[in-house]
């Protein structure tokens, strides 16, 4: 090896003559050789050319018989000094340096990022694992229970009494990544050293999926798998995306990648209670009883009940929230062979202002995980009544019995307009109208508008637009009942397109003017509730699903409906036709469906008798019209009317964006111009924080911007009213995504069989640190030959065969030789 500091100074002389940069040959292995020499047979006869050509000099000059025997071998000397330097050139001397590198294989540490790693074990049927995981990261036995699966991971690695990332290191280069789904993200500090401190993971379990056999591809394809000397896999075992780890591990066999995996979690069958729904109107009246549907399902404890409770914490608008009240506890009992049941509660509201309503489950002790035992819904009690504007193409029975039930409910402000009327006739309701609204400042005073077969004819002009700005800008709620008479002309009418398009059922335009308004049958059809009706506000007469579902079969039947095709996408039909005739592709005829429109709510019926249910369960009349109008009156009966505050969805799972969309307008209801607004975010356990909405361009007033939940639960959102208005509200909430929870026990078969797919190993999370081990270190070394450097094309080998020329023609001249 090359050593500047004992190199003598005669050497660095003779290199600094030659032209050589001695810092050139640091850290190399210097040698030297003929770059241009004959091989072969040729280089054989290079010797015996040279000597041949010495003799001939030697015996030429013998032959000088004037000189004197020391000046013979001088000039013979001289000339087979010039005849070796011509050589020397002519073979091209270089010194060339050699450097070993050393070259690491990589070892390759995967470590699951997904959400069940947020799971805290119990490990109740399975001590032993516990006590032994324990006594490895040098905890106490029921510290390991406190912890979640990534923070056990991380003492796992990053404890000093472990050290493993240091003795993976020290083998080979580790590169470290989490994953959940792709693409994998790399763990910041890879490159450890093998005596080095190690420093925080820094990763934090968001995946809300686990592709354990894309990591694992994923990770060999970005390294290249002739260079990996093995994969150290830590997780559950639990893939719920993704290739099988079957179809993997045998590719990962081919190429000779042994995956050392390590199981992290309880291996025994999870148990466990869940409150998987609260049901509840968001918005009621000071009051109405608060019908309170929670769903309750159990995993492992074979159906054996399980007390639920309600509470309530009170916040008056403007005051502080109040202590925790116990509104009752039901025990629920799970029907057999089901995991799965409901526990309703009555729930008086208290005073106007927010009620937040949790539902809990008392975690056991046995429990995998006690997180999803409760959930929390906002209610908020208003006092001023619903202001419904009532419109009516003729006075029918449907108009006549829902008008007076109207009138008679003390939280209902009732405007009707019988458009048949005489002109002097006076206008029933609250108030008599003197004229039909046909302006926004008069239409937008109202929170519902029923449209009961009105005349398109009559309408004023614009109104199918006014209605749309109503629903979809102002959140106001439309009622349309269909009728025999005016149906078909108004769907048909350009100027109703509006009203059309916010519909949640389809029509066949051409159809509906074939067949006119629909075909009466001869005998009484009954109307069948779906799946939606026996949960949905509107539809919720009884508590109980079983009970709902008898009283709505109480109603009669109808001998003719509006034809209908079918519901939108994001419609919810409640009430369908039972007649197969009536039915398309499989679908039968929407009756009753509502949906969401922009801001507002739209509910479709589409017959023309509900006042014939009273003389079978009027009952359920009353709730049906009541609670319908409730619901579509909900989004106007708080905060700001010239605001709307609202998310494309009311729940999300635990890494979705949520979409925030608010309109605004001034004093004079017109589109509020500046760039931004703030809304106030709450997330549950945190402090409030700010988020902007930018100016939407192409739609005048609407605000947009993009949330991105890090915690779960309920998460409020706020606007802040004008002067003297409250401010506008919104809530949400986000849940963990529930396929990383389904099952969520440690999969030992599925790893043991990966790693002797692969020929790997298998090691519980205790017995991490005998997995540095089992990985061989195959690093290598790769000797490298710099560019050779030439010892002749320089002034000193050019000087030196200069000066044996000019000596050998000065002595021959002196010596009178030529």
């Amino acid at each position: 090896m090359s050593d500047l500091a004992p190199m003598s100074s005669l050497r660095v002389w003779i290199l600094h003559s030659l032209g050589i940069d001695i810092a050139r040959l640091d850290g190399g292995t210097e040698h030297f050789r003929f770059a241009r020499f004959p091989e072969g047979l040729w280089g054989l006869l290079v010797v015996p050319i040279l000597l041949a050509a010495f003799t001939y000099v030697a015996w030429n000059y013998r032959h000088e018989g004037q000189l004197l025997r020391s000046r013979k071998i001088l000039l013979a000397c001289l000339r087979c000094g010039i005849i070796l330097a011509a050589a020397l050139v002519l073979f091209c001397p270089v010194l060339e340096v050699d450097r070993a590198q050393e070259l690491r294989a990589t070892t390759i540490l995967l470590i699951d990022g997904s959400l069940s790693q947020t799971i805290k074990d119990r490990y109740q049927a399975d001590i032993p694992r516990r006590d032994a995981l324990a006594q490895s990261l040098g905890l106490r036995p029921e510290e390991v229970q406190s912890l979640s699966r990534a923070e056990l991971v991380h003492k796992a690695l990053r404890g000093p009494q472990a050290r493993i990332l240091a003795g993976l290191a020290e083998k080979n280069q580790l590169k470290t990544y989490t994953f959940a789904g792709l693409p994998l993200e790399p763990v910041a500090d890879p490159n450890l050293s093998p005596h080095g401190d190690t420093q925080a993971l820094g990763t934090e379990p968001r995946g809300a999926i686990t592709d354990l056999g894309g990591a694992l591809r994923s990770s060999v394809e970005e390294e290249g798998s002739g260079r990996v000397a093995g994969i150290v896999l830590v997780t559950d075992g639990r893939a719920t995306a993704g290739e099988d780890l079957k179809t993997v591990g045998t590719f990962l066999a081919s190429q000779g990648l042994p995956v050392h995996a390590v199981g992290v979690g309880d291996p025994s069958p999870a148990r466990n209670y869940r409150v998987t729904a609260l049901l509840a109107s968001e918005r009621v009246f000071l009051g109405d009883p608060v019908v309170v549907d929670v769903r309750v399902d159990e995993v492992g404890f074979d159906g054996e009940p399980v007390k639920v409770e309600l509470v309530d914490v009170f916040e008056p608008r403007g005051e502080a929230p109040g202590s925790p009240v116990r509104v009752q506890a039901i025990e629920a009992i799970f029907p057999q062979g089901r995991a799965d049941t409901t526990v309703s509660f009555r729930f008086e509201p208290r005073g106007i202002g927010k009620h937040r309503l949790t539902a809990r489950i008392e975690p056991r002790p046995e429990e995998t995980f006690s997180n999803d035992n409760e959930r929390t819904l906002a209610v908020e009690v208003v006092k001023e009544a619903s202001r419904v504007l009532l419109i009516s193409g003729g006075p029918s029975y449907e108009y006549r019995f829902l008008k007076n039930l109207l009138r008679r409910d003390s939280r209902i402000f009732l405007a009707a307009w019988l458009m048949s009327a005489d002109a002097d006739f006076p206008q029933e309701g609250n108030v008599s109208l003197k004229k039909l609204p046909a302006t926004p400042k008069e239409l937008f005073e109202y929170d519902v508008v029923i449209l009961m077969d009105p005349d398109p004819q009559g309408l004023p002009d614009g109104f199918g637009m006014l209605l749309e700005e109503f629903v979809g800008k102002r959140r106001g709620g439309l009622v349309y009942s269909a009728g025999e008479k005016f149906a078909s002309a108004f769907l048909d009418s350009p100027e109703m397109a509006p009203v059309r398009g916010m519909l949640p059922v389809t029509f066949d335009l051409d159809e509906v003017k074939e067949v006119g308004n629909g075909l009466f049958h001869e005998h009484l059809w009954p109307l069948e509730p779906t799946p939606v009706a026996m949960t949905h506000s509107a539809t919720r007469i009884a508590s109980q699903v079983d009970r709902n579902r008898d009283r709505w079969a109480e109603i009669a039947g109808v001998y003719w409906s509006f034809p209908a095709r079918r519901g939108k996408p994001a419609a919810s039909v409640l009430l369908a036709h039972s007649s197969p005739l009536l039915a398309r592709a499989g679908e039968p005829r929407p009756v009753i469906a509502l949906q969401f429109y922009e801001g507002g709510r739209v509910l479709w019926c589409g017959l023309n008798s509900t006042w014939r249910w009273r003389a079978t369960a009027e009952e359920v009349y009353d709730s049906f019209w009541v609670q319908s109008l409730r619901y579509l009156t909900e989004n106007r009966l708080s905060g700001d009317r010239r605001k709307l505050l609202q998310t494309d969805k009311d729940a999300y799972d635990l890494g979705e964006s949520v979409r925030v969309s608010a309109f605004a307008t001034n004093e004079d209801f017109r589109p509020l111009a500046a760039e931004d607004v703030s809304v106030e975010v709450t997330a549950p356990g945190g402090e409030p924080f700010e988020m902007k909405l930018s100016r939407d361009t192409a739609d005048p007033g609407w605000y947009r911007g993009i949330l991105l939940p890090r915690s779960t639960g309920e998460h409020q959102l706020r606007m802040a009213g004008g002067a003297g208005e409250a401010p506008t509200l919104k809530s949400l909430r986000v849940d963990a995504p529930r396929i990383e929870f389904e099952s969520p026990r440690l999969d030992e078969e599925a790893l043991k069989e990966l790693a002797q797919l692969t020929g790997g190993s298998y090691s519980t999370l205790a017995e991490i640190s005998r997995v540095p081990d089992q990985i061989p270190d195959r690093r290598q070394t790769l000797v490298t030959t710099d560019e050779p450097i030439p010892l002749w094309d320089n002034s000193l080998t050019m000087t030196m065969i200069a000066g044996l020329f000019t000596l050998e023609w000065i002595l021959r001249k002196l010596w009178r030789l030529l």
